[in-house]
Order: C-alpha cells, then sequence, then structure tokens
C-alpha cells in the first residue's frame, strides 16, 4: 500500500506533464527502445508511452530512428519559431534582468557600430548607482569594456572579460564580454557595473562575477544564433 501511494505521487500528473517527461528524455539524447527502461525513468507505465509515442510520432513532434526516436522536425520548427520571434532586445533584456537580479548590479547591452558603440538596454537593482550612462549612450568603442569586448571579439579573441576600475566614470568599476553568435560573429557586449569595489571585492566574488557573465553572454550568444537560423 504504502510502495502505491509513494510511486502514484511521483507520477506526472497531467497529460501535458506526461508529455514533457518524454520529450525532455528524448531531447536529452535518451532512448525509447527499451519502454521498461522508460518508464522506470518518466514515472509512466508501458501502455501510456506507447500511446505517447505513437501519437507524437504520428504528429511529428518525435520521428522514429530503428528502435527509437529522436526530436522530431515539427518540434525543431516550432522551437525556431519561437526563438525567431524574439529579437536581441527580448532576449538581452531577459539575460540582463537576471545577471542583476543575481548579483546586485547594474547591467547593460551595448551594440557596437564602426567605431562607437550604443547601449542598447539595462537593468538597474534596487541598490544606487551614480551614472551617466543611460539607454542610447553613445561613446567611442574603446571608451568602455564593453567596446573593448568587441573589439577583441573581431579579432577573433572570443574569450577576455574585461575589467576596469574608474575608467570610464569615477568612482565606477566595470567588467564586460562579447556576445559572440555560433558563427563567431560578435553582435553586442554585456558589462556590469557597481560603485568602486563592489564587482570584485574578494578573490571569490570576481570569480563569482566572472562565471555568471561568461555564462551570460554564452547562452545569448547561442540563442541569438538559434533564432538566426
Amino acid at each position: 500500500m504504502d510502495r502505491s501511494r509513494r510511486v502514484t505521487r511521483d507520477l506526472p500528473a497531467s497529460a501535458p506533464a506526461r508529455v514533457l517527461a518524454v520529450l525532455e528524455h528524448v531531447a536529452g539524447g535518451g532512448s525509447t527502445a527499451n519502454l521498461s527502461e522508460l518508464a522506470r525513468t518518466t514515472g509512466l507505465n508501458r501502455i501510456t508511452l506507447m500511446r505517447l509515442l505513437a501519437d507524437l510520432t504520428e504528429e511529428g513532434v518525435l520521428e522514429r530512428t530503428g528502435a527509437g526516436h529522436r526530436v522530431g522536425q515539427r518540434l525543431l520548427l516550432l522551437s525556431a519559431a519561437a526563438l525567431s520571434g524574439q529579437e536581441l532586445t527580448s532576449l538581452g533584456q531577459r539575460t540582463l534582468d537576471g545577471l542583476s537580479a543575481a548579483l546586485g548590479v547594474s547591467a547593460y547591452l551595448v551594440v557596437a557600430e564602426d567605431d562607437r558603440i550604443t547601449y542598447l538596454l539595462r537593468a538597474i537593482p534596487d541598490t544606487p548607482l551614480v551614472s551617466q550612462v543611460t539607454v542610447g549612450t553613445v561613446v567611442p568603442i574603446d571608451a568602455t569594456t564593453g567596446g573593448r569586448a568587441v573589439l577583441a571579439a573581431r579579432a577573433g579573441d572570443r574569450a577576455p572579460v574585461f575589467w576596469s576600475r574608474s575608467g570610464y566614470e569615477p568612482g565606477i568599476d566595470s567588467v564586460a564580454a562579447a556576445v559572440v553568435r555560433p558563427d563567431g560573429a560578435p553582435v553586442a557586449a554585456v558589462s556590469l557595473a557597481a560603485p568602486s569595489g563592489r564587482l570584485d571585492h574578494s578573490p571569490a566574488r570576481r570569480a563569482e562575477v566572472e562565471d555568471a557573465l561568461i555564462t551570460a553572454v554564452a547562452d545569448l550568444g547561442a540563442l541569438l544564433g538559434a533564432a538566426r537560423g
């Protein structure tokens, strides 16, 4: 009795949850060839799985590959359509909001054109930051960490994170990294700013900031590449 209750509680409760359990398994590289193993992985019974696999295959969401399945063309097209409807502004703002909330600093997205950059988006936490940089500010490309990150990416260096202490604005430190699509094209940069000493007041804090920034620009670059198709 106890075992039955435990198994029932762990089962996906709704039809969408059952579908997602199967799709997440397949999208993650899992096999559908062994229904018993698939049942243990997803928490669904064999009969439900057979029906789901058949229905999803018929609709083109999954495709058969020998004894198993893979993500189908219809699901890939739906994913691409969802991404293509979100341009740099919406994807970039989501990235900035996440960084600002996680690190407690101001986050900016800058775009470059020739020898200048424009501040396109920003996310500002509740903590005060005295800065003259607002959305629409245009500065020489080599004047800020964001611009220098783009210049480095143009030269083929996709790795560096650029730090500056009171460089462009007195009393404000910044760090930036370029946003690079999978094809190698730099499309923007994300920069973080905070009053002096708050970005890297310790080695652990510096590592936290760099790791978060590098992950964010890599994810944004991949999403923009997918949206571009």
